[in-house]
């Protein structure tokens, strides 16, 4: 761009080597004026009750899964998943199997390796479409729906919805990152899947950031929360270039 209005990811991340893996790191997210960083603030307080919850649900999980991700050719770290396949198995089940492309050998579609991310739109969520496929076969959607009867919560305020799988304490937690799955709408019942930092957007999204979805995972991690910020900051998409079960 010009002007001072587009950036290169060069401008905005220093690459620093590491035995295990290319860690990012952000240099001044000020250094991106077209984009608001202020909403991306470290949260002032987490509750111990909200710590609890989260830990609560770590142990819950049984199943974690993983992306890499490079924007303009340049590596973007990592986003790690806890995964709910205690309350939504076939979903979470399709999910997984998407990362780890064990059916990519029968359709190459099958799998979220190659997929970017849709660029960031300001509203505290994450989009990808994958290839617009699920694993169950057939070319109709899929919807859970017993973890749909099992699983219903309500998301707060006189405007609020409904929404599915895991909970969300939208009143206390500040640093609910969750990873969800359309049940109606574009791209539901296939490939498509969001990551939504809920817990930091204002009250007014809270009520309708999570509707019609259903919750099957959590980023708990800094790495993750790290990867976010750069996708919020820079100009270029997103793209797995790495993706499975860790």
């Amino acid at each position: 761009g010009s002007g001072g209005v587009g950036r290169r990811l060069s401008d905005l991340v220093r690459i620093e080597p590491c035995r295990e893996n290319m860690s990012v790191s952000t240099v001044s997210l000020a250094a991106a004026p077209h984009r608001s960083v202020a909403s991306f603030a470290p949260p002032r307080r987490i509750t111990n009750n909200a710590r609890r919850r989260r830990r609560a649900s770590i142990a819950l999980a049984s199943q974690r899964a993983f992306m890499d991700l490079e924007i303009e050719g340049r590596p973007a770290g990592r986003l790690t998943f806890n995964l709910r396949p205690d309350l939504c198995p076939k979903t979470v089940g399709n999910f997984l199997a998407l990362c780890t492309g064990v059916n990519a050998g029968v359709d190459p579609k099958l799998t979220y390796a190659g997929c970017t991310f849709e660029p960031y739109s300001g509203k505290y969520t994450y989009v990808c479409k994958g290839n617009g496929k699920h694993v169950y076969g057939g070319v109709g959607k899929f919807v859970e729906r017993d973890a749909m009867s099992a699983t219903r919560n309500g998301t707060p305020g006189a405007g609020g919805g409904v929404y599915y799988g895991e909970p969300v304490d939208l009143s206390e937690d500040e640093r609910s990152v969750v990873l969800v799955v359309p049940i109606s709408g574009p791209g539901f019942g296939s490939s498509r899947f969001a990551v939504v930092r809920v817990g930091e957007s204002p009250g007014s999204l809270k009520q309708r950031l999570l509707t019609n979805t259903m919750v099957i995972g959590r980023c708990v991690d800094e790495e993750s929360w790290e990867t976010l910020r750069l996708m919020t900051v820079a100009d270029g998409r997103a793209k797995i270039v790495d993706c499975g079960e860790c």
